[in-house]
């Protein structure tokens, strides 16, 4: 078949979508598939700050990265007005310049969504946090008119769209039951890993290059933005602020990261490092003693972060600052790898933290339960073989 996937994060931005899909599209290459990619061109989240050509073809794939008008604007309006314009060009390449057998689209944004379905090519719809749903819980659209055409948007994929591919149990039942999709339409995949490249390690090297031999150190790594709340992170150093053999370590950009910085002003005992490239994030979740998920209260759609995979694969214990009854505590709960704890509740996450610290058995359990899961549910040849499947199914080929 003839695939062409299109992603707004493409590697090497340091993105979890970014990674995901150069795994998932190699991967098409060795199953015999012909695959191009269409990706925004990245002003971030770049660990090296090299130049990233335009177009390339790596591993078989052929990448083409559009630069943006906007480069990556931190307001809500100039955001939409950057996936409207993003998503425009995309439209305009579909109908003149890309003649696949079938699109894999992932979603967010929604525009970019929209604009494959309008194509009219047989669509495949990576559906990750549900917009504008998730927008709307965690306040960033509240006009009615613009939450009514959003809405309208969304029924438009979801009428064009012939699979849908999902990483959440909650996703499917959002699907199937809310928006009344055949379940032949949908399948469950989890967020995959390349097990052989997150195999666990001691991360020894990391930790004597940053200094952290003697101290326990508990890492969030990954995009700091609206939906991450990390003001438990915060309560619970300033708690601690006297114990120097504690360290929170926050790896990472992103629109909060400002924030969060004040807000750790003075605390010793909390550590920013800039985005690290992909074997480096892999080396700095090894090197930590727990690793962080941290999701904000207000967001009730299913939403299991790309970090859990990897914290899993790498046998860590996760600390999970989540919603009660997420997908994502959830998850964590039934892996049976880490301890779930509330948004903003600094001293429970202590707590959780002091838990883990006194016991290594139960670290060293957890982590090896996180291993097992993630070589059931997460492994990467699998996820292949369920997108496979759907991209057949919808170009008719199956």
């Amino acid at each position: 078949m003839r695939v062409l996937i299109v992603v707004d994060r493409y590697a090497p931005e340091a993105r979890s979508a970014a990674h995901l899909y150069e795994d998932l599209a190699k991967g098409l290459v060795r199953r015999g598939h012909e695959v191009a990619v269409v990706a925004k061109k990245p002003t971030e989240n770049l660990p090296d700050g090299s130049e990233i050509p335009g177009t390339e073809v790596k591993d078989g794939v052929r990448v083409v990265r559009m630069r943006s008008y906007l480069g990556e604007p931190r307001s809500t309006l100039l955001k939409g007005l950057d996936q409207a314009l993003f998503a425009l060009r995309v439209w305009v390449r579909l109908q003149f310049l890309e003649h696949p057998d079938v699109v894999l689209v992932y979603s967010p944004p929604l525009l970019l969504a929209a604009a494959c379905a309008a194509a009219r090519h047989p669509l495949v719809v990576n559906l990750h946090d549900i917009y504008p749903r998730t927008a709307v819980e965690l306040g960033r659209l509240s006009s009615p008119t613009l939450i009514a055409a959003a809405e309208r948007l969304e029924e438009f994929v979801y009428r064009r769209a012939r699979r849908f591919v999902v990483p959440a149990p909650d996703s499917v039942l959002y699907l199937t039951e809310e928006k009344g999709i055949p379940a032949d339409r949908v399948r469950l995949c989890y967020n995959w890993v390349d097990l052989k490249a997150t195999a666990p390690g001691d991360g020894s090297a990391f930790r004597k290059a940053h200094g952290l031999e003697g101290r326990f150190v508990v890492t969030y790594a990954g995009l700091v933005g609206v939906a991450q709340d990390l003001s438990a992170v915060i309560d619970a150093a300033r708690k601690a602020k006297a114990d120097a053999r504690l360290l929170f370590l926050i790896i990472g950009e992103g629109s909060e990261l400002a924030r969060w910085r004040r807000e750790a002003d003075g605390l010793a005992n909390i550590r920013f490092l800039p985005t690290l490239p992909r074997e480096g994030y892999l080396e700095s979740l090894r090197g930590s003693d727990a690793c962080l998920l941290a999701l904000s209260a207000d967001l009730k759609s299913p939403a299991i972060p790309g970090k859990l995979p990897n914290i899993m694969a790498v046998a860590k214990p996760v600390l999970a600052v989540v919603p009660e009854g997420s997908a994502a505590a959830r998850t964590v709960l039934e892996a049976g790898c880490g301890l779930v704890t509330p948004p903003g509740d600094g001293a429970a996450l202590l707590d959780a933290v002091e838990r883990l610290r006194a016991d290594s058995g139960l670290r060293a359990r957890m982590g090896e339960a996180g291993r097992r899961f993630a070589e059931e549910r997460f492994a990467l040849d699998g996820a292949i073989t369920a997108f496979a499947v759907a991209l057949a199914e919808a170009a008719g080929k199956a």
